[in-house]
């Protein structure tokens, strides 16, 4: 039987890679779901990387990213959030965006006791798992030595009337199953098959997205917008001229307000949100490498 992901292998950088450990760590949410955990080993590794994928995903998209990190002698590591990718919970929903948080510091918490104390670890985040990474990094510096923020969701997007996001909460109060206006999956990512592939992969959440949810991730992003200039994590954020999704402006914003001085923005006028999938994908694994290597 010729499995799905044949015919998107070339086109797709994840396509056909995977982590060679799964479900290598006993991992359980605040509400009892088993999470799906993934590593990509490294013989004493040099540092530990930990994944957060973003909204309707999964880690195994980022297996691209994982095994040039594990060819740099990383290790690296993920797991799927509630609902989401293999993890148990009802698909694409999120109840508390704490909650996600709560289980970002688990893991990292659990993953680092199998390592030595001194190796550095490094946290990265597409779109939502961008936000929750910086979530993470306020809670925990201490535990984390830098952030990668690819196109981080960091606040509601200006062109959403406040009367908006006023209905969204009313929605989320009285029937949060209730789904929202879908936005058009083709101005996530120039690559014209990402829709697709997005679509027929098992792992990714192609429905729309409910009342619930948009509520709960507008309080985690008011969260870090409240907190912003709390952040002393060193990071860099990557953020596309084209992004439809998140708002460039407030990207701007975030590198201006934070007050750690070990930061870095990499604007790339071209590249649309899912940057995971844009052609500039590999230049900036190479870029974030780099920077990595630096600090370590």
């Amino acid at each position: 039987m010729t499995e799905w992901w044949v015919k998107y292998k070339g086109t797709i950088p994840s396509a056909g890679l995977s982590f060679p450990e799964d479900d290598w760590l006993d991992l359980r949410s605040s509400a009892g779901y088993k999470l799906h955990t993934y590593r990509y080993p490294a013989n004493n590794p040099r540092a530990l990387i930990f994944i957060f994928h973003c909204l309707h995903s999964a880690t195994s998209s980022y297996s691209h990213f994982a095994k040039k990190f594990a060819e740099q002698e990383f290790a690296v590591f993920g797991f799927d959030q509630p609902g989401h990718g293999r993890s148990e919970g009802p698909k694409g929903n999120i109840r508390d965006f704490d909650d996600l948080v709560n289980n970002g510091i688990e893991f990292i918490s659990k993953t680092k006791e199998h390592y030595p104390d001194e190796t550095p670890a490094f946290i990265i985040g597409e779109s939502m798992g961008g936000t929750i990474c910086i979530d993470i990094a306020l809670r925990i510096p201490t535990m984390i030595n830098g952030m990668i923020l690819l196109a981080p969701a960091l606040g509601v997007n200006p062109d959403l009337a406040p009367f908006l996001v006023k209905l969204v909460r009313c929605f989320a109060w009285c029937w949060s199953g209730m789904p929202l206006k879908g936005t058009d999956p083709n101005l996530a990512c120039s690559n014209p098959i990402n829709a697709q592939w997005w679509e027929e992969n098992p792992d990714t959440y192609f429905g729309r997205l409910n009342a619930g949810t948009g509520a709960a991730l507008l309080r985690g992003f008011e969260e870090v917008q409240d907190q912003i200039g709390n952040v002393t994590t060193p990071f860099i954020l990557f953020q596309g001229g084209h992004d439809a999704i998140v708002n460039e402006q407030q990207a701007r914003e975030f590198v201006k307000n934070s007050k750690v001085e070990d930061k870095e923005y990499a604007f790339y006028k071209e590249m649309y949100h899912a940057v995971s999938n844009e052609p500039q994908v590999y230049e900036i694994i190479d870029r974030i490498l780099e920077w990595i290597q630096e600090r370590v």
